[in-house]
């Protein structure tokens, strides 16, 4: 049986390669012409999945092959499946799809690992389905294309052909630069500076599934990365506290880092409880001095971007000589962009008629709002891990609303809309729309394959207040 499917295989691999010489992805390419590229939907069996991520994997490598993780979420009408029992999701996860990779004639096989993730948009005994593979790549290896099978060797076998190109998996034999980063504002600043030599970086965001800097928890795999990087770039507040370990045991002598609120010194603003806001429990022993908490929001200021950009320019240069007056003519170039989005917000801010925000949530805004003049009143302070709003906070903005005759209650990108509802169901008119404003905490490995950037996002965050300001 073994002789047949190989026997198989061997056909289809040597049809697919020359059918690519005449019609492949692209000009010139030896891959055959792929069904979907990474980050498209395809349907297999019955059942639609997309390929979220593909990247070399350091957990699994052993000195002599590289190890690849391949990420692949299971999808309905483009949206994740849903699963109400555990270890049905994890049977059919297990038997939905088999994949293998493509470099030249070799080819690659895993058996792959299951991951359940819990989808915040569904009940708690709900799951969505995330399919891990695991491969052993021989270091020489370019990844061009994977054949991804449901019942792989039977008689009736499904088989798609995944364009590899955009994942750019060859091995970093010290060619490229490792850089590091925790959160998306960042990893999407390196490449804007990076520009055209984006494909010789091999560079990693850490955050990438969704979960906001507040609860993450760094896995053996990131640490690995972070110790073994050129240049780690994180946010350096409370959240990050894990990083003093990390670095304390970094394996490269050679390793430049990037603390954000250290590169913007006396700019960064202690965290601040104002009228209304409700205030979290305080843990510690009594009489024990309070530690000053400071607010690590600091992307959400388009002008401290700008001194940041800067700063990651000359430290990738300093990781990078031989590239850095590149590094600096990008940067210079996206600052300005950033230098004219600022503008628009100012411009913004004084044609409005109301200068006050009101939110019903976590407040992160604080640098964005100093930046402008204007004021706010919120459920929570940025960093808060409440999710329920006493009824004094709700009765508090719900006043505040009239008395200020506000027409918005904004919310956080996270939030289900629970407590804005309730706020304007206290409001005397009962009438006020509900807007969001995106802090870019929840930014994934999918939306970056769909596009997602910082400019763009702080630009549907302008429309958002104008709406919220009132904004000629």
């Amino acid at each position: 049986m073994k002789k047949n499917i190989s026997a198989v295989l061997s056909l289809a691999l040597i049809f697919c390669l020359l059918f690519g010489l005449l019609s492949g992805c692209g000009k010139g390419s030896s891959t055959p012409a792929c069904d979907c590229k990474i980050g498209e939907t395809f349907v297999l069996n019955g059942m639609s999945f997309q390929i979220i991520k593909a990247e070399f994997d350091p957990e699994h490598d052993d000195g002599e092959l590289a190890g690849v993780k391949v990420s692949v979420l299971c999808c309905k009408e483009g949206e994740a499946q849903s699963f109400t029992d555990y270890n049905a999701a994890t049977q059919t996860a297990s038997c939905a799809i088999d994949m293998v990779l493509y470099s030249g004639k070799k080819e690659f096989v895993s058996e792959p690992r299951v991951g359940l993730l819990m989808n915040e948009d569904k009940t708690d005994d709900e799951f969505s389905m995330q399919i891990n593979f695991f491969f052993a790549v021989a270091k020489d290896a370019d990844i061009t294309f994977a054949a991804v099978y449901a019942n792989r060797g039977a008689e009736n076998e499904e088989k798609v052909l995944v364009d590899f190109s955009s994942a750019s998996l060859r091995y970093n034999q010290g060619g490229k630069l490792r850089i590091v980063t925790t959160i998306f504002p960042i990893y999407d600043w390196v490449r804007q500076i990076a520009g055209e030599r984006l494909d010789d970086i091999e560079l990693t965001m850490l955050l990438d599934s969704g979960v906001d800097l507040h609860s993450y928890q760094p896995t053996a795999k990131d640490l690995m990365r972070v110790s073994s990087c050129d240049l780690f770039v994180f946010v350096g507040g409370e959240s990050d506290s894990w990083t003093d370990d990390a670095l304390a045991n970094t394996q490269n002598p050679d390793q430049i880092t990037v603390n954000l609120m250290q590169s913007l010194g006396d700019t960064v603003k202690e965290e601040e409880v104002v009228d209304g806001m409700q205030a979290e429990e305080e843990e510690g022993e009594e009489g024990e001095e309070e530690e000053i908490e400071y607010d690590e929001h600091v992307w959400l200021s388009l002008r401290s971007a700008q001194t940041l950009c800067g700063v990651l320019a000359e430290k990738m240069g300093e990781a990078d000589p031989d590239n850095a007056a590149l590094y600096k003519t990008n940067a210079d170039a996206y600052i300005e962009k950033l230098g004219a989005l600022d503008a628009q917000y100012t411009q913004a801010v004084n044609g409005a008629r109301v200068k006050t925000l009101l939110v019903a949530d976590r407040f992160p805004f604080r640098y964005m709002a100093d930046d402008y003049g204007l004021t706010y009143y919120a459920a929570f302070v940025g960093c808060s891990a409440e999710t329920e709003a006493s009824f004094q906070t709700i009765s508090f903005l719900a006043k505040k609303v009239d008395e200020l005759g506000l027409h918005s209650v904004l919310q956080i990108e996270s939030a289900d809309g629970s407590i804005a509802r309730t706020v304007i169901e206290n409001t005397s008119t009962k009438d006020q729309q509900i807007l969001t404003m995106n802090s870019l905490q929840s930014v994934t490995a999918l939306d970056v394959y769909d596009g997602a950037s910082y400019l763009a996002i702080m630009s549907e965050n302008l429309d958002t207040l104008r709406a919220a300001l009132e904004a000629q």
